[in-house]
């Protein structure tokens, strides 16, 4: 079975629309070669503490760390599953990923 050399790339961004605290929505996006789907992390965040390029919040209070956690055990999770599907059937697409986990 040939193993294909796909790239895959897990992004957070913030949605746009406030709630009514004042935070946004945390949005995940998987994206394998040319295939990408978006995903709710069910996580919100102060726009003003988000930093765009590194895709988590910045500082270090509870808020902003356990936020981070979360960010990243949901990052390990999906590479966790494209690497099991990758196993099984030799590629993946942005849907298996997001299905499996």
């Amino acid at each position: 079975m040939k193993v294909s050399k796909e790239k895959m790339k897990v992004s957070f961004y913030l949605k746009k629309k406030t709630s009514r605290y004042g935070l946004c929505p945390i949005m995940g996006r998987i994206t394998i070669e040319q295939d990408m789907l978006q995903f709710s992390s069910k996580l919100e965040a102060n726009p003003d503490l988000w930093d765009t390029r590194a895709g988590r919040l910045n500082g270090k209070s509870d808020h902003a760390r356990k936020v981070n956690g979360e960010i990243d055990k949901i990052n390990i999770t999906v590479h966790a599953k494209y690497k099991e599907i990758v196993a099984l059937r030799g590629q993946a697409t942005a849907k298996e990923v997001k299905n499996s986990f």
